[in-house]
């Protein structure tokens, strides 16, 4: 009886506890479902179609990106990545007490992180990235001693990264930081998390030496610290230890080699003992120091290796065929001198090889034709000698062929239309010889460009080039080309930009180029061509521009199309030619030889409707008599001019500094600098730039089709609630002035647009914004940001 008396009361007591127990996490999991309602109210009504099943006549288990636990008597996970989701982060978040993961990633959330995130105990994953946060990183998630997993990466968060993250959060193993405007030092705590394994604050604003502290970290093998102002000796104390090493990346710091940034070898000697490396960069620091053999010993695990941007001279050791896993080696915009060497070729699985703007002689090595895994070839602007090799012919997986901007002669070897997969070519700026090889009409995919320009290529165009129908570029520009300009090139459908100025091509242009319904350019100047302009063009709905001067044109101008907008200056040297076109001062339309005037980009003005007009040289000639007096040459009013007003410090074409002649082009890129300022709200004189970062490294570097990370936050902040349409004008006008400000800074004046590019490309952006649809814009110009030489 006793017996049967205990265990009654035995199982009251426990059904009581239970009934207590079931009322608690009942209550909690209520306390969570009211937490994220509240969340949600934070959330813009426009973009809560995601959370359209959080309300309470539903189960809390059951809401989108909700995870219960097992017992379901708390919420776990919140995965709320990549929903559009966008408002404020509600610091109600931190009542989840129970939440283990919480992922609000690649959204439009904008605001502060949270302090309260500090009473989430059991948070051991945080993913904040992709949005539009700012302010600090808040100290109190040191309180957080769970976490493993944090990325706040392309956010626009600032000041210092708290060292008590580091020295608290003990169970780290991966942090990333990158793409934010934090500045400050590394703490020297980094190396407290003994299992931190990977480490990323690359494009930030962050300074200061690589703490020594670090060599601690011994399981770490990403470290990627690019695009800071990091200063001192590249860390060869620090790598040496870290024996996991994978991924090396200290691309553009201000780091220097050592001996006063003459001597690669300790580094590089350093890095003998990371037997895993992958990944080397260490591009874009100036650092010096002859590119010694020590490269050779490295572990064959490499596959990346960029060393471009910087002052390494000498010639490339042989024994780089050691590096037999190599997939890509980088070491353009150097100065390496000598022959390439002919073991590279024994690099099998390499697919990249960029070796541009060194000054390399010699041969294009036959053995390169042995890499059939290559499928970008960047030889270009060197001091390279002799033919081109027929066996390139055999690099079947070639996409990018640039051999641009050296010595080589001799003809284009008709084997490269074997390379069926040939995107870009470019061999302009050489002294080749010979004919277009119809073996051209192989290279079907070619989707890009074919750059045979200034060279001394003669005889007629090959009727297979019609065969290239997704091309979209063709430039054969200043050579001794001669013949007739054949109807069936407008085969060639996809085509934007057609180039065959500087020839001696005779007869009519043909009536069915103007077919092309998405040609943007046509340059047929300085050609014996005659006959009548074809009215076609009138009717072609992308062309802006046309130059058709100093041929033997007759008959009127046509009107209508791009005939509207064409200035004079695209009809100059045909004497036959008459009817009225647009810009030319009522002061000049009696003038009968018009080409004995110079053009200046101060004679260029924009009215009201943004068109591109003429003036009366007025500005020059003021600027004449104060600078070289009245007995100078009308010819030399542009250098005059450019010598007075070339510029304020930071707006000034680098060009300059270097004693380079006043150009246009470095009105261009004063322009652009203009255009930069005026979307970013940072000026290039601004204390951040400095060390070899400019504006536009800045924005290049951080844009990436991206425009929140590099505008000005006003711009993104006067956007919200707007229409879905016209944030996509928003967004489509503010990336072209990137785009434009871009092309019009870039390092190498010859790559620069000119004015007229600029004004016809803001005139574009006004239809559109007008509501033309059918504008296009800086891919006008034949180029955009991402194809841009690196400065």
């Amino acid at each position: 009886m006793c017996l049967v008396l205990v265990l009654i009361q035995y199982a009251t007591a426990f059904s009581i506890g239970n009934h207590h127990l079931l009322q608690h996490q009942e209550n909690s999991l209520l306390t969570d479902k009211t937490t994220l309602l509240a969340f949600k109210k934070t959330i813009t009504p426009d973009s809560q179609s995601a959370l359209e099943n959080w309300a309470e006549k539903f189960d809390v288990c059951n809401f989108t990106g909700v995870v219960c636990s097992p017992s379901r008597h708390r919420v776990f996970k919140l995965l709320l990545n990549n929903t559009n989701i966008e408002g404020l982060i509600s610091p109600f978040i931190a009542n989840l007490t129970g939440l283990r993961k919480l992922d609000l990633s690649q959204n439009k959330l904008f605001g502060l992180i949270p302090t309260e995130f500090s009473q989430l105990r059991f948070l051991w994953f945080l993913k904040l990235d992709g949005n539009l946060l700012h302010g600090k990183i808040p100290e109190s998630l040191s309180f957080l001693s769970r976490l493993r997993y944090v990325h706040f990466g392309g956010n626009f968060l600032s000041g210092n990264i708290p060292a008590s993250i580091f020295s608290n959060c003990t169970s780290l193993r991966y942090v990333d930081f990158s793409n934010n405007s934090l500045s400050g030092e590394i703490p020297s705590e980094v190396w407290k998390p003994q299992e931190l394994w990977g480490l990323n604050l690359y494009v930030n604003n962050m300074s200061g030496k690589i703490p020594l502290s670090l060599a601690n970290a011994s399981n770490l093998y990403t470290l990627d610290l690019e695009n800071n102002h990091f200063k001192g000796e590249l860390p060869s104390e620090v790598v040496s230890k870290l024996y996991w090493l994978t991924n090396l990346h200290l691309s553009y710091n201000d780091m220097v080699s050592h001996d006063s940034n003459t001597n690669l070898v300790p580094f590089l000697a350093s890095l003998i003992n990371c037997t895993y490396l992958e990944e080397l960069e260490l591009a874009g620091m100036g650092l010096g120091g002859r590119l010694s053999s020590t490269i050779g010993l490295l572990s064959t695990t490499l596959s990346k290796i960029h060393l471009e941007d910087n002052r390494i001279f000498g010639m490339i050791p042989p024994n780089v065929a050691n590096l037999s896993n190599l997939t890509l080696l980088n070491l353009s915009s150097n100065l390496l001198n000598g022959t390439i060497p002919v073991e590279i070729g024994q690099l099998e699985k390499l697919e990249q090889l960029i070796l541009s703007d060194n000054s390399f002689s010699g041969r294009v090595p036959a053995t390169l034709g042995q890499i059939h895994t290559i499928g970008l070839l960047d030889l270009s602007r060197n001091r390279l000698t002799g033919v081109i090799p027929a066996s390139l012919g055999d690099l079947s997986l070639l996409n990018y062929l640039f051999l641009n901007n050296n010595y080589l002669s001799g003809a284009i070897p008709s084997s490269l239309g074997k390379c069926r997969d040939l995107h870009k070519l470019d061999l302009s700026y050489n002294r080749l010889t010979g004919r277009i090889p119809p073996d051209i009409s192989g290279l079907g995919e070619i989707r890009i460009f074919l750059n045979l320009s200034h060279n001394l290529l003669q005889g007629p165009l090959p009727y297979e080039l019609s065969k290239l129908e997704s091309v979209q570029q063709i430039d054969l520009s200043s050579n001794n080309l001669t013949g007739n300009i054949y109807p069936q090139l407008s085969n060639c459908i996809s085509i934007n930009l057609l180039n065959l100025a500087h020839n001696s091509f005779q007869g009519q242009l043909p009536e069915s180029l103007g077919e092309l319904r998405n040609l943007e350019s046509l340059d047929v100047s300085n050609n014996y061509l005659s006959g009548s302009i074809p009215a076609s063009f009138s009717k072609c709905p992308s062309l802006t521009s046309l130059n058709v001067s100093f041929n033997d044109f007759n008959g009127p101008i046509p009107t209508g199309g791009i005939f509207k907008s064409v200035t004079y200056l695209a009809f100059l040297g045909n004497p036959h030619l008459c009817g009225s076109v647009t810009g030319i001062p009522i002061c000049l339309r009696k003038t009968h030889s018009l080409h004995s005037r110079k053009f200046l980009p101060s004679n260029v003005l924009l009215n009201d409707d943004m068109t591109a007009l003429v003036s009366d040289f007025g500005i020059a000639k003021l600027v004449m008599t104060v600078g070289v007096g009245n007995s100078a040459l009308v010819e030399n009013m542009g250098n005059s001019t450019a010598n007075i007003l070339c510029g304020s410090i930071g707006y000034i074409a680098p060009e300059y500094g270097y004693g380079s002649s006043t150009s246009t082009k470095g009105d261009v890129y004063s322009f652009g600098m203009l255009v930069l300022e005026m979307v970013t709200r940072k000026r290039p004189t601004d204390d951040m730039f400095n060390g070899g970062l400019s504006l536009h490294k800045w924005v290049k570097n951080h844009y990436h089709g991206r425009v929140e990370k590099v505008i000005d936050f006003s711009l993104v902040r006067a956007t919200r609630n707007q229409s879905p349409e016209v944030m996509k004008m928003w967004e489509v006008a503010i990336a072209e002035l990137l785009e434009l400000g871009l092309l019009c800074t870039q390092e190498i004046p010859s790559t620069r647009p000119t004015m007229l590019d600029a004004a016809d490309d803001l005139d574009r952006l006004k239809r559109y914004l007008d509501g033309d649809t059918t504008a296009t814009f800086a891919s006008s110009l034949g180029i955009s940001s991402s194809t841009l030489d690196d400065d």
